[in-house]
């Protein structure tokens, strides 16, 4: 059967008029839900970015801080310890500055320094 047929003749206790208007009002009900929901999921996912984002910054200030009291902790230690033993400091400076300097000589040559 074609459609101009089967529009011509519908069938006993069917009203398509109506049935396709039920559906298109439907369809048009979906389509305001469906936007509906997307500009809500787009308002819940810029809520959670910011959220996210407040979060990331409280935690990186914190790591901050704890690391501003780590390294001030260091060289706190490291200047008691310099204070404590001077000499030993004043070598072992000595020898870290001469060993950086070997491996700059290397580097910039590209063979290993002469004892």
């Amino acid at each position: 059967m074609n459609q101009q047929t089967t529009a011509e003749k519908p069938a006993k206790g069917h009203d398509y008029d109506s049935q396709i208007a039920v559906l298109r009002s439907d369809l048009d009900r979906l389509q305001g839900d469906f936007s509906k929901l997307s500009h809500e999921l787009v308002e819940n996912a810029g809520e959670h970015l910011h959220d996210l984002g407040r979060r990331a910054n409280s935690n990186l200030h914190e790591k901050r801080e704890e690391l501003r009291k780590a390294s001030s902790r260091g060289r706190q230690i490291a200047k008691n310890e310099v204070r404590q033993h001077p000499l030993a400091s004043i070598l072992a400076a000595t020898g870290v500055t001469i060993a950086l300097g070997a491996f700059a000589k290397w580097a910039a040559n590209g063979s290993k320094p002469n004892p």
